[in-house]
């Protein structure tokens, strides 16, 4: 009797298993498949990197277009399959002049990818208030401007004060001397001294006085940060470009007497797009 009753639980546990199987077919692998799961992708965020074909190719999403601005002014976006992840910001002003230019690196991984990209400047005084923030590439083939997105802004505050800028006054490579420069007012006053150094060139009363600027113009200010007496500033490429020993020994005290100006400041360490080894070579 034990063994009977053994018997009909196991067909009972059998029946119901097929009765199961039969309603779930999908359940079961096709005979020759693999038990494995197939890898599924997961969904990347809406701020993750992509390659769609609908994504424009240069975008500015900071700032938006009519907006107001304050000095210093920091244009963010990002871009899609640019060539060597370059694109170039520039400003007009309300004639249509161009008064600002500097390059701009996205962080993409290449290709056709979309990838971030952040550049931070100021305006020299005179700028008009109303300006118009362009982002853009240059064609290969002929150097015209292609895929132009455009931010149209108004500058909050446009008066202005003295920065000083150190020049260098002597064929010894490393003298120099301060000069006064009108700037757009800002409270990023060590951003704004730099920021006039960059532009390069000398005015004409600099001129007069014998003064030269070894810093090449274009250059741009990745980041600057403060801890304690020592300013740390980080600029890109073009800074450390063309030139031999002396241009470069020039740049140098040119960089730290206009950082070394203002009160508690007694050191300045130099990056080259994060660099600090075998910067200044000629």
């Amino acid at each position: 009797m034990k063994y009977k009753s053994l018997a009909i639980l196991v067909a009972v546990v059998i029946l119901v298993g097929a009765v199961w199987f039969f309603k779930n077919p999908a359940q079961a692998p096709a005979p020759g498949s693999s038990t494995s799961p197939t890898p599924t992708r997961t969904a990347s965020p809406s701020v993750s990197p992509t390659n769609s074909p609908s994504v424009p190719r240069i975008t500015i999403t900071s700032p938006k277009a009519n907006e107001q601005v304050d000095m210093p002014i920091t244009v963010k976006g990002y871009a899609r399959g640019v060539f060597e992840n370059q694109l170039t910001v520039r400003v007009k002003d309300a004639t249509g002049k161009v008064i600002y230019e500097t390059p701009a690196m996205t962080d993409s991984s290449g290709g056709d990818w979309v990838g971030n990209y952040s550049v931070k400047f100021s305006l020299p005084a005179g700028t008009s208030q109303k300006i118009t923030i362009e982002a853009l590439e240059f064609s290969a083939k002929d150097g015209t401007p292609i895929n132009v997105v455009k931010a149209p802004v108004t500058i909050k505050n446009i008066s202005t004060v003295n920065r000083y800028v150190a020049l260098q006054t002597s064929d010894d490579c490393t003298t120099v001397k301060l000069f006064p420069r009108p700037t757009l007012y800002t409270k990023e006053v060590i951003f704004s001294a730099l920021s006039e150094l960059l532009r390069g060139g000398t005015t004409d009363e600099e001129k007069a006085a014998g003064a030269f600027n070894s810093v090449p113009k274009g250059g741009a200010i990745n980041s600057i940060r403060q801890t304690g007496d020592t300013v740390y500033v980080d600029f890109n490429f073009i800074v450390e470009s063309g030139g031999g020993s002396c241009s470069m020994s020039g740049r140098r005290a040119q960089i730290d007497a206009t950082v070394k100006q203002f009160l508690g400041v007694n050191n300045v360490v130099v990056s080259i797009d994060g660099r600090t080894k075998d910067i200044f070579q000629p």
